[in-house]
């Protein structure tokens, strides 16, 4: 399996942190890598997600895990290779260890791995933008 991991500490709480990577409508005003995400951000429904560079993917919300987890899933060749998306948090000195991870999976995803993009930049400039979002937000105020 091929893929993608980074993190980034945030000064702050889960529940702060989890309302912001839960809140579908509130991505446009503070991620600047994900523009757009249309559909719930609850387990088992479908969102199909716009790129800055106006690329669309849809994704199935495999897991949700209250404050601990979250999982995106699609099919990139029907029972060859798949892509998840996986955002974790976790506790850190600084308050909220928050974790992104890109993996590539199925019978031919290392011979067709490819057809995957890689969402590396995307990963980190969505855990930078949540960071500093979060961060610079009153004290108090959450999504």
């Amino acid at each position: 399996m091929a893929g993608y991991e980074c993190g980034v500490d945030v000064y702050s709480t889960r529940e702060v942190v989890w309302r912001y990577l839960t809140d579908s409508d509130g991505y446009p005003e503070w991620n600047r890598t994900i523009v757009h995400i249309a559909g719930p951000l609850r387990q088992g429904a479908h969102v199909i997600t716009t790129g800055v560079d106006g690329s669309r993917s849809r994704f199935a919300v495999r897991t949700l895990e209250h404050e601990s987890s979250m999982v995106w899933r699609r099919t990139v060749v029907p029972g060859l290779v798949t892509e998840s998306l996986e955002f974790m948090l976790g506790d850190s000195a600084e308050g909220v260890r928050v974790q992104a991870a890109q993996s590539i999976g199925g019978p031919f995803a290392r011979l067709l791995g490819g057809a995957v993009p890689d969402r590396s930049a995307m990963l980190t400039g969505f855990l930078d933008s949540l960071k500093v979002s979060v961060e610079q937000a009153p004290r108090g105020t959450s999504r």
